[in-house]
């Protein structure tokens, strides 16, 4: 639940950026909340996606609405924030309301996923959302080298968008067709960093961060790459649809998950059997 009246309040009333910061924030929630309402109020769908034609339509004018808010939020950092004294307080204020940017972003795009292969446009799409896992990524990293760092303090909502974009590049860049579109040296460096970030996240032995980054440090080492993704464009498409922009993440873990099943006849049973919106509980990975 949001306080909405504070995304309506005059910024002339808002004492400290962190005020105004916090207004951004809630705005750019909104947007999250619009954008999954948007694309999963179909009471006809399962997981309540729209047509492949409606999400196409929806996606142009969800993506035309984030970038009005991106200038708008851009405009407010310059105006208000740049004036602001000690500099550093207004800096990390501006970099924490980009990141919500970024994070928002991210969310629109990780849609494509569910997405149809055969749909026009669909290539480039997985592509664009490539680009803005690798954007979220790297700006986290920029702001961890800051003096102020973010790691080691970040709230939980910007860890598991950072799972999320870390997922995406490992699952797109993992795939036959799309590696030949990507620079994977490049993006094998980049989850490099993401792994000793989560791990830097970590703040005791074993819990989710520090096996996150165990899920995808093995991932990256296992001799066949093709494993979490396939070979093809039609690979690419998740088992797990009903996580939202997190599908991904659940996705992944349903796939790490199987290289750890027991052997024999109930282990290919479950496999036959398993019930591809069925969701994997984080307490059951060891």
């Amino acid at each position: 639940m949001h306080d909405w009246s504070l995304t309506v309040a005059p910024e002339s009333t808002m004492s400290s950026p962190h005020d105004i910061a916090l207004r951004w924030h809630l705005r750019i929630e909104q947007f999250r909340y619009r954008v999954s309402q948007a694309l999963t109020s179909n009471a006809l769908d399962p997981a309540g996606f729209m047509s492949a034609r409606e999400r196409l339509s929806l996606y142009r004018l969800l993506n035309a609405s984030l970038v009005d808010l991106e200038r708008e939020a851009i405009n407010m950092t310059r105006n208000r924030f740049a004036p602001l004294k000690p500099a550093n307080y207004a800096n990390d204020c501006a970099a924490i309301t980009r990141y919500y940017l970024a994070a928002a972003r991210l969310h629109l795009h990780s849609f494509y996923l569910f997405d149809e292969p055969s749909v026009d446009g669909y290539s480039d799409r997985i592509v664009v959302l490539y680009q803005t896992a690798y954007s979220l990524i790297e700006q986290c990293l920029e702001m961890d080298n800051q003096e102020s760092g973010f790691f080691h303090y970040c709230p939980f909502f910007c860890y598991q968008v950072f799972v999320s974009a870390a997922f995406i590049i490992l699952k797109v860049m993992m795939n036959g067709y799309f590696e030949k579109l990507l620079d994977i040296e490049a993006g094998k460096r980049l989850l490099d960093a993401a792994i000793s970030s989560l791990r830097k996240m970590s703040v005791a032995n074993n819990d989710l961060p520090g096996r996150l980054s165990d899920v995808i440090g093995f991932f990256c080492t296992l001799p066949d790459p093709r494993v979490i993704s396939g070979d093809s464009v039609d690979d690419l498409r998740l088992r797990v649809r009903n996580r939202l922009s997190m599908s991904i993440v659940y996705d992944s873990l349903w796939e790490w998950r199987k290289h750890f099943q027991s052997d024999g006849g109930d282990n290919e049973n479950s496999e036959e059997t398993q019930d591809k919106s069925m969701v994997p509980n984080y307490s059951r990975f060891r």
